[in-house]
């Protein structure tokens, strides 16, 4: 929630035996931090490790978001839309660097 409405959105689900999250989150909403504070949060909610999110290798916004929240880059990939990049996150650091990113 954002002033009381609904800003976006996170999922988690598993595919080919890989845990992966995906976020979505308003364009009015963009670039005040709202999608990595609630990533950090989701995350904090979900103990597999690893998991994986696909971005769009032109987004570089959502990459920034993946990054702050201790995701690394695992591999490149293409998908239906063009290429992507899988990002992953290995291990419960990422509470520390969502903590601090949701501070900057």
């Amino acid at each position: 929630l954002a002033d009381e409405t609904v800003a976006g959105n996170v999922v988690y689900w598993e595919a080919a035996g890989e845990p992966n999250i995906a976020y979505w989150l308003g364009k009015t909403h963009w670039g005040k931090g709202i999608a990595t504070a609630a990533l950090a949060q989701f995350l904090t909610k979900i103990e597999a490790r690893p998991v994986f999110a696909h971005v769009a290798k032109h987004n570089f916004a959502s990459i920034r978001v993946l990054q702050k929240c201790g995701f690394q880059l695992a591999r490149e990939d293409m998908s239906d839309d063009g290429e992507e990049l899988v990002m992953e996150l290995r291990s419960d650091r990422c509470a520390t660097a969502a903590n601090k990113s949701t501070k900057t």
